[in-house]
């Protein structure tokens, strides 16, 4: 899947649709984790891989990541990649639900930009919904940009 939009490109491969594709499947809660990639000249985004990070408040309409385990993953794969492969931004499910954005996924992203904007230029919130619909919304600055696609 390749999304485009105000000079930016993401590129997210089949093969990470299909591995979170997976997590959506036979999980009545909601389950998710962050985006990792890399990225180049602030303007092209690929997402390389994901980690999925259990949660212990997690219910058919809720998700809440482990900050510190994340952000073990993160610092880990920036180690072990000399700085190539970085954190992107966050992924869930929303189990039985169209994929769009709640009120609190959008303020999360937009608490997320805040947080790294001075190091990161984007960041993205990649959802799995019923119907094998997604949804991406990525941040820049104060502006969001989002797309439905099929898995």
């Amino acid at each position: 899947m390749i999304f485009r939009a105000n000079e930016i490109t993401i590129i997210i491969p089949e093969d990470i649709i299909c591995e979170l594709d997976r997590y959506y499947i036979g999980n009545e809660k909601e389950v998710g984790g962050i985006l990792l990639g890399r990225f180049a000249g602030g303007i092209i985004y690929e997402v390389t891989e994901i980690a999925c990070i259990n949660s212990l408040h997690s219910t058919r309409i809720h998700y809440q990541r482990d900050v510190k385990k994340a952000q073990n993953i993160i610092n880990k794969r920036w180690r072990e990649t000399n700085g190539e492969i970085n954190y992107l931004g966050e992924w869930h499910t929303h189990p039985n639900m169209f994929a769009t954005p709640s009120t609190t996924d959008m303020e999360s992203l937009s608490a997320i930009m805040h947080k790294v904007g001075n190091v990161l230029p984007v960041v993205m919130l990649l959802i799995l919904g019923a119907t094998n619909k997604n949804s991406l919304n990525v941040r820049k600055e104060n502006v969001n940009y989002a797309c439905i696609f099929d898995r």
